[in-house]
């Protein structure tokens, strides 16, 4: 079929079907994503550069890392929004946000019930065989200086539930995981977005944090893919962090 000259072309051939909506974006799509996402990565990494210079455990490094990697995660929701539905019409529920109903809040417990599992089961495991190096630090998620220090807990608290479990579902549930089970198929789909999940959380922990964020991230996008609602992977999400909240506000750091 010819296209008339000036016309736009058509837009690709329907894919997946998740929640009853096509998957239309492709692995191009993805790639020119993650392309944007690391220069904003990187973007965010060199502004807060300049701060290290109080200390790179200090409260204002900190604030300023957390404010970056804030401003970091919206923009993902606002690259997924151009790639996907910004592209190929629709709106916010191309991306699987609708309106939520016990469907929705069953699974998302399904999932929290799974990652909780898996945590508990991985951590017995790890202690059972003493796996010394894997085992988890009361510093691992916050810096010992910075456990005391309640600014720092509030703004880290802030992050953890208001932003990450938003802004990293669409991206890499709603556009990254759709986008490649388009191109590769379902299992590729979940395995290499859970990757790129488990890469966005890299530290000087990652080799305790890698394998079970890598499994969190696969149970998040097979959850996706069987509720076709992201409120739910959303949900599952955010508890998990509330959790991880908790126990930062009530490590006893005479421990660490």
């Amino acid at each position: 079929m010819e296209i008339a000259a000036g016309a736009s072309p058509p837009p690709p051939a329907a894919g997946p079907i998740i929640g009853g909506r096509p998957v239309q974006w492709t692995l191009r799509d993805v790639g020119i994503g993650l392309l944007l996402f690391i220069g904003l990565l990187v973007g965010s990494l060199v502004a807060t550069a300049p701060f290290i210079g109080f200390g790179e455990n200090s409260t204002e490094f900190y604030a300023a890392s957390l404010a970056g990697s804030a401003l970091w995660e919206v923009s993902l929701v606002l690259v997924a929004v151009r790639l996907t539905w910004g592209k190929y019409g629709g709106g916010w529920e191309r991306l699987g946000i609708g309106r939520p109903g016990w469907a929705t809040l069953g699974w998302a417990a399904v999932a929290f019930a799974a990652t909780l599992a898996f945590a508990l089961g991985y951590d017995a495991v790890i202690n059972a065989f003493d796996f010394g190096a894997l085992k988890s630090e009361c510093d691992d998620q916050l810096p010992k200086e910075l456990l005391d220090n309640r600014t720092a807990l509030i703004l880290a608290s802030i992050f953890a539930i208001g932003f990450a479990p938003v802004c990293e579902e669409i991206f890499f549930r709603g556009f990254a995981f759709t986008g490649i089970w388009r191109a590769w198929g379902l299992a590729a789909g979940i395995v290499a977005s859970a990757a790129l999940f488990s890469v966005v959380h890299v530290g000087p922990s990652m080799h305790k944090t890698i394998i079970p964020i890598l499994v969190i991230g696969a149970i998040f996008a097979a959850t996706y893919w069987r509720s076709g609602s992201l409120l739910s992977t959303m949900g599952a999400h955010l508890a998990n962090n509330v959790l991880a909240v908790i126990g930062l506000w009530t490590v006893d750091t005479m421990d660490c």
